[in-house]
């Protein structure tokens, strides 16, 4: 079977940009004992459950009538992007100038192993960020996970 998650992200891209969102990754997973299809959206103005509802209505018969399952049962769920882990360059791009958490495998700067502080730049091989007016530049491959930062 094709995959799941391209032949779904294909049938609902342009519907969700229309809406203003950025379809930002899908997942096709088990949870809970079902297979479920997760839409995951982002927006620089936030994005909120009545988002969600209403990209969910908007792309379900879409999805639908794209059949990605092959007509086995899923359940279709619309998330916001939350801090779930950047991956590619369009989630470094979107995220910059974002205050985001970097954890590494190995410690630098001593015993240091999490830094937060605003993605300023990526390349293929770093990333950079700037804690408290300094840049801190990564390794990619010492960075075990960068996420948004999310603060109480």
């Amino acid at each position: 079977m094709a995959d799941v998650s391209l032949i779904a992200g294909n049938a609902a891209k342009d519907i969700i940009e229309n809406l203003g969102f950025e379809m930002a990754d899908v997942e096709y997973v088990r949870e809970d004992g079902q297979m479920c299809l997760n839409f995951y959206i982002r927006s620089k103005n936030g994005v909120n459950i009545d988002d969600c509802e209403t990209v969910s209505r908007a792309i379900d018969e879409a999805v639908e009538n794209a059949n990605p399952t092959g007509n086995k049962p899923y359940c279709l769920c619309v998330s916001t992007w939350g801090d779930r882990a950047l991956k590619n360059d369009a989630d470094f791009n979107f995220f910059t100038d974002v205050l985001v958490e970097v954890k590494i495998k190995k410690a630098i700067s001593g015993k240091k192993k999490k830094f937060v502080g605003l993605l300023k730049a990526f390349d293929e091989n770093t990333v950079t960020i700037s804690v408290e007016d300094d840049d801190v530049v990564f390794e990619k491959s010492n960075i075990d996970t960068i996420r948004p930062y999310i603060g109480f």
